[in-house]
């Protein structure tokens, strides 16, 4: 005679009491005639529930859910990194707010908030263009941006990745090879532009 088998999916539903009365009626039979291995995860699932159901988990403050964001990010970088086939480092070509004077005799640095600061970044296989836009009424920073990938390389598709004191956000660019983050604290990131196995770091960027 053979011994009834006892998938777990189901056992865990009777266990938690997902089924129908005649469904439930049918796993007890089965158990009657099963294997001890089959009763013993039964009996572990219905001590667990019943633990589960009696303790109430706080959630971690937001500062240890930042951090586990942060090392995930960095690890999703690490492992990327190795399937990469190459991996370019941009250069800073330009920075308006390094600019000596303006047109009109007042330094950059003592422009309105609302006018946004411009850099360019140039490597190998592209050039990325980044607007840093400040928010007056929240002081929150907003950053618009474009790749020009050079060769045969589409503009579209991008995943770009912020990574930096709020914490990893991560957008694709549209097929103008445009993207954006908004409501950004000001700090220090770096950004990272991917397609396929092709992988674009630009610099740490301090956004204020």
């Amino acid at each position: 005679m053979s011994v009834p088998q006892l998938e777990f999916s189901p056992l865990l539903d009777w266990v938690e009491g997902r089924l129908s009365p005649q469904a439930a009626q049918g796993i007890e039979l089965l158990l009657a005639g099963a294997e001890e291995s089959a009763c013993e995860t039964a009996r572990w699932l219905r001590a667990f529930t019943s633990v589960r159901r009696e303790i109430t988990l706080a959630a971690p403050p937001a500062s240890t859910r930042e951090l586990l964001r942060q090392r995930f990010a960095a690890y999703a970088a690490n492992r990327r990194a190795s399937d990469l086939l190459k991996h370019v480092v941009a250069t800073l070509r330009f920075d308006d707010a390094m600019r000596p004077t303006t047109p009109l005799g007042t330094r950059a640095a003592d422009l309105p908030a609302a006018q946004p600061r411009q850099l360019i970044f140039s490597c190998a296989a592209a050039d990325i263009a980044l607007n840093i836009h400040r928010r007056p009424h929240d002081k929150q920073i907003d950053i618009s941006g474009q790749i020009f990938p050079h060769g045969a390389i589409a503009p579209s598709g991008w995943g770009v990745l912020l990574i930096g004191v709020a914490g990893p956000d991560a957008t694709l660019t549209d097929e103008l090879g445009e993207f954006s983050f908004e409501e950004v604290a000001p700090g220090e990131y770096t950004i990272n532009l991917e397609i396929g196995r092709l992988a674009i770091s630009v610099p740490m960027v301090t956004l204020e």
